[in-house]
């Protein structure tokens, strides 16, 4: 007769087994800070911009996806990982998904490009986030 004794070690095993096999997400080590210096420069004095998604960072990723929760999260994806920033609404948002040209839960690869605009032009009030219009 076959014996089914399970081993104490295989459940822990096997949670091991599936964290380390599935993608990570981690805090982002890219800051805040980093991201409103990056978006100012790239505004250069300008009320909107259309570039490149890649541009947002100093880092490589495969696509950037942006999803309203308490705060907006700007999930960075790499291989083999994801890096989630977290970003007041007060400093920056995308707009309801119903909204024509919202980022809600959109991912953008690094090479599409967006829209980053000042919610108020002339001021230094909230930035927003945006598709880029067609042939823009």
């Amino acid at each position: 007769m076959l014996s089914l004794r399970r081993s104490p070690y295989s459940i822990p095993f096997f949670f091991v087994f599936v964290l380390l096999a599935g993608c990570t997400m981690t805090e982002s080590t890219f800051t805040k800070q980093q991201l409103s210096e990056r978006v100012e420069a790239l505004l250069s004095k300008q009320d909107s911009v259309v570039v490149e998604a890649a541009k947002l960072t100093d880092f490589a990723f495969e696509s950037v996806c942006f999803e309203r929760d308490d705060s907006l999260l700007l999930k960075f994806k790499k291989p083999g990982s994801e890096d989630v920033l977290a970003l007041p609404y007060e400093e920056f948002f995308v707009d309801e998904g119903y909204v024509a040209g919202s980022l809600e839960d959109t991912c953008l690869s690094s090479h599409d490009r967006l829209l980053i605009k000042r919610k108020y032009p002339g001021d230094a009030g909230p930035i927003e986030f945006q598709k880029a219009p067609q042939g823009g």
